[in-house]
């Protein structure tokens, strides 16, 4: 059979890179290596894989493919063969798919070694079928990164709701601020001040004053916060005026629209301030 792969270039910039998935799939190699024995098992046959200063023939894969009865197996072969920079590692993975398409737990380490490749758009679409197969913990988040890493905010949140309470306890803070900022783009703000307040939980951080809170003990009262806001608002469109108020009173502004559930608006006028105050700033750094 003549087998056809793609060489992918490592991409190690790639979001929550070995930080998070790393430890879940290094003990899932540790205990494959020690307990399913395949390598042990083929011995001479697979010595190739580790030696080879070239690709394996396809009369070689073959010959493993045939000696590899369940999805365990052929992972254990994939992991094996991690230790030869010189093989098609892409190619074997993909090899696997002929026999073990419908394996939840061959697709999610196969959306695992896309991931790993910065392959964001490949990840997804074999965790997709991972998950129409079987629920997994580490697929499910793996396809939240992946899922932020290309924009797409509405899966972010989609896999997210499929995590149960004491699961989204195990997640990182960078994960739920990944979810938290998706549900903001998603115009989900209840939502993700959910999250904001679940990460507050985890940690056990000590309680925040409320946005209306904070605005109050800086005005001094409700009444000089309004009279503020308003003279703000009356020349806000008044680019000359925006550029006279400071940084701070710019936040301000936003975080008064905010208090008065004016979130558009508000995010409006932030993006106002990064383009008018940050982007020159930006191009001349990069």
């Amino acid at each position: 059979m003549k087998y056809e792969g793609t060489e992918l270039t490592e991409n190690t910039n790639s979001p929550l890179h070995g930080a998070f998935f790393e430890p879940f799939k290094e003990e899932f190699k540790n205990r494959l290596f020690k307990n399913n024995g395949i390598v042990q098992t083929l011995n001479g046959k697979i010595k190739g894989i580790q030696s080879s200063n070239h690709d394996l023939k396809d009369t070689e894969i073959d010959e493993l493919l045939r000696a590899s009865n369940k999805p365990e197996d052929w992972l254990e072969i994939c992991f094996y063969s991690e230790q030869n920079s010189k093989l098609n590692h892409e190619k074997l993975w993909l090899v696997g798919l002929t026999k073990f398409n419908s394996s939840a737990l061959y697709l999610e380490n196969l959306g695992y070694f896309y991931y790993k490749k910065g392959k964001y758009h490949k990840a997804l679409d074999y965790l997709s079928k991972s998950h129409a197969l079987e629920k997994s913990f580490f697929a499910l988040t793996l396809a939240i990164a992946a899922s932020y890493a290309v924009t797409h905010y509405h899966l972010v949140v989609d896999y997210f709701h499929k995590l149960n309470a004491k699961e989204r306890l195990k997640l990182t803070d960078d994960l739920l601020f990944k979810v938290a900022t998706a549900a903001q783009y998603e115009q989900q703000y209840d939502f993700a001040l959910e999250i904001f307040e679940l990460v507050h939980k985890k940690n056990n951080y000590a309680q925040l004053p409320t946005l209306k809170e904070s605005l109050l003990a800086k005005f001094g009262g409700d009444s000089k916060m309004k009279n503020w806001f308003n003279q703000i608002q009356t020349k806000i469109n008044d680019i000359e005026f925006r550029k006279k108020l400071t940084l701070e009173e710019m936040i301000t502004y936003a975080n008064v629209l905010m208090h008065e559930n004016k979130f558009d608006k508000a995010l409006e006028h932030l993006e106002c301030v990064r383009k008018e105050r940050f982007n020159k700033l930006m191009s001349r750094e990069t």
